[in-house]
């Protein structure tokens, strides 16, 4: 899997600066600076159903740190736990957790959908939940319904929240699952309709990918 985007820093709006200096005719440099907006490119994908749905092939560029620090720290947070796991103060397990939100620079996320299918989008780890909402209406035939996330566990994500995923746990990547509201599935089911029938737009199924 590709990076998602070069040259673009986090930020809550799925957007990066980049800093472009004007030259002029004369050939030297102006002291002019424009703040230019890269979008993160959402590399939005469909699968089919599948038992890998929770497994991730994750690029370097994910991770803030090189795969061995990675590797490293890993190792001596897990040592660390061992010899602290009865001390840690409420302070070192803010400090830890504070730690390893910095740790990433982007996140995978997956929504399996009613029928089993997979939708699958690249976000910075420090964008907030409801972009993930934006991301998924916008993949729907009938997008104005309300719908609920919820992660492992049957968490559900609030749309409202302003929570960033690196905030809620869902990086370097993350499986949730789609629901409709309740009361959008008791009409579903009133109307002798298949609340699992898909509910992607055409366009997006005719080009459904088998996850390997």
């Amino acid at each position: 899997m590709e990076g998602p985007v070069r040259g673009a820093s986090p930020s809550s709006g799925g957007h990066g600066q980049i800093n472009q200096y004007i030259h002029d005719t004369s050939g030297g440099v102006c002291m002019v600076k424009k703040n230019l907006r890269a979008t993160l490119a959402r590399q939005r994908r469909i699968f089919r159903p599948s038992a890998l749905a929770s497994q991730f092939d994750l690029p370097a560029d994910f991770f803030s740190l090189t795969a061995e620090e990675v590797k490293r720290e890993q190792r001596l947070r897990s040592e660390a736990v061992e010899r602290l796991s009865v001390l840690r103060t409420k302070a070192m397990r803010e400090k830890e957790e504070q730690r390893e939100m910095r740790k990433y620079t982007y996140t995978l996320l997956r929504v399996r959908l009613p029928d089993g299918c997979l939708l699958q989008g690249t976000f910075y780890a420090r964008e907030r939940v409801a972009v993930l909402y934006g991301f998924v209406r916008e993949a729907l035939q009938s997008d104005w319904l309300p719908f609920e996330l919820l992660a492992s566990g049957g968490q559900k994500l609030s749309e409202d929240e302003n929570l960033a995923f690196n905030e809620c746990g869902l990086v370097p990547s993350a499986l949730l699952t789609f629901s409709w509201d309740a009361a959008v599935l008791e009409d579903i089911k009133a109307a002798g309709a298949d609340p699992d029938s898909s509910i992607l737009k055409p366009e997006l199924l005719s080009a459904i990918e088998k996850l390997s």
